[in-house]
């Protein structure tokens, strides 16, 4: 077994050798500022088979180029738990459909943790939470382009407002996606950046509703393994998003 490893490694590290003699220039490039008009609707259902513990299923979808194009579909199945007054965990699995254009689809597969922590000052509520998430991509990849599965660190914080005698809670809240593995050649530190407004109407005990709009600023790198040439573009793309959920809570 000892032997079978060292035998891996070797090979590893001889064609990572290989790749690094190929290489000659690094050209670094910066897109032009786009802009993309998007929308997001989603149903979900949460149901607490015990205390303090919450299961949630949610379907998804997005639309994209100017609302005029069905961008993915997003099935998760979330399940968390209050350890604490203030301290909240979970984990969850998303299955990802992306349409390619001619009935064509890419999947996706991907697992995250969560951990929240909040606090109420008044009527003003407080929350960070962190999300780091794994994604695995159904495909083939050039390791010195793209990294299968990618690794993400997600952090949120977020800021609401509970009104005594009215169901609706408006919130704000930024979140930064930092990339834990890059390629080979990858330098980012700063994939993408979302600032986002909405509010919250709890119609009644059992139904909810989400309403939101999102600037969603994409930087991430894209990699051109072109040896002995590598070259890496920074995205530099705004998306504004409306979305619009529904949760049914049992």
């Amino acid at each position: 077994m000892i032997k079978r490893f060292a035998l891996f490694f070797l090979a590893a590290v001889s064609t990572m050798s290989v790749f690094a003699n190929d290489v000659e220039t690094i050209v670094d490039e910066h897109d032009e500022l786009s802009n993309d008009f998007r929308m997001r609707f989603e149903v979900a259902a949460d149901w607490k088979p015990v205390k303090n513990l919450t299961l949630n299923l949610a379907q998804e979808v997005r639309i994209k180029n100017m609302a005029s194009e069905l961008d993915r579909l997003y099935t998760t199945l979330d399940i968390s738990y209050k350890v604490h007054k203030y301290v909240k965990v979970g984990a969850a699995y998303s299955f990802h459909a992306l349409y390619k254009g001619n009935d064509a689809w890419q999947f996706r597969h991907r697992g995250r943790l969560h951990v929240t922590g909040s606090y109420s000052v008044g009527d003003w509520g407080l929350s960070l939470r962190v999300m780091p998430e794994m994604t695995y991509t159904v495909k083939e990849i050039n390791v010195l382009e793209e990294v299968n599965p990618a690794w993400i660190m997600r952090s949120r914080f977020k800021v609401d407002y509970s009104f005594i005698d009215k169901p609706v809670k408006p919130y704000l809240y930024v979140e930064m996606f930092n990339p834990l593995v890059n390629p080979t050649y990858g330098n980012a530190w700063l994939e993408k950046m979302r600032y986002a407004i909405g509010a919250e109407w709890s119609v009644d005990a059992h139904n909810k509703f989400d309403f939101y709009y999102l600037l969603e600023h994409d930087m991430g790198q894209d990699i051109s393994a072109q040896l002995p040439t590598i070259t890496r573009t920074q995205g530099n793309q705004l998306n504004h998003i409306i979305g619009i959920k529904y949760k049914f809570v049992f």
